[in-house]
């Protein structure tokens, strides 16, 4: 499983030691906005997965004076070419922000499940927060840490590159946080079994809309 700038995490697989990798698939339920996910096999089988849980938000830039200013000058000046004067019209640009880290949980590492929420802050104001870079390990006591870098490109100017990278980032913090396994697995069983109950109830339905629909068309 690897990043990508599509806006989600994909995925490919190997039977040969690496040697060789089937084509990389797309992960619908799984947004990302291009930033580091974290995979651990857990001691019980199932694998964990800590990742930004979002694709990458858009900002508003320019304003709705600068685009009829445009229309404006472009009138004025229509047929000499000259454009020298043109502001950016209002239009949307993503960021960099990264303001969601989830864990989920996974036993064939296609069908995943969020069993937990590390840490989220709200999007507003000009600076670009980034909680990103997760790192797991699992200890001995049945728990599990997830590390992580809390960030803040405060310095962020509409248009620049979107993937300057964390050198672009100040006011660093390592942060950590501790779940306790068994709650971690309990949740996602409840998970499954409601997704169970789910897919059952689907095809219950899908079958009487099936024989409703036969009747009518019989008669």
């Amino acid at each position: 499983m690897f990043r990508t700038r599509s806006g989600f995490v994909y995925q490919s697989f190997s039977d040969n030691d690496a040697q060789t990798w089937s084509v990389p698939f797309m992960l619908p339920l799984l947004p990302n906005p291009d930033s580091k996910i974290a995979l651990l096999r857990l001691s019980t089988g199932v694998v964990a997965l800590a990742f930004n849980d979002h694709q990458r938000p858009l900002m508003l830039v320019g304003s709705r004076e600068d685009e009829e200013a445009n229309i404006t000058r472009e009138l004025a000046s229509e047929g000499s070419g000259d454009e020298s004067d043109e502001v950016p019209a209002q239009h949307e640009l993503a960021t960099r922000v990264r303001h969601r880290l989830t864990v989920a949980l996974s036993e064939d590492g296609s069908n995943w499940h969020r069993v937990a929420r590390v840490d989220m802050q709200s999007t507003g104001g000009d600076s670009q927060l980034q909680l990103h870079y997760p790192s797991m390990l699992e200890l001995p006591h049945g728990k599990l840490l997830v590390g992580y870098t809390r960030s803040v490109l405060n310095d962020f100017q509409p248009g620049e590159e979107m993937n300057a990278g964390a050198s672009r980032a100040n006011k660093y913090e390592m942060r950590m946080a501790e779940f306790d396994l068994m709650a971690l697995h309990s949740n996602f069983q409840y998970l499954k079994q409601e997704e169970a109950k789910r897919r059952r109830l689907g095809k219950k339905y899908s079958g009487i809309l099936s024989w409703i629909l036969s009747f009518f068309w019989r008669t």
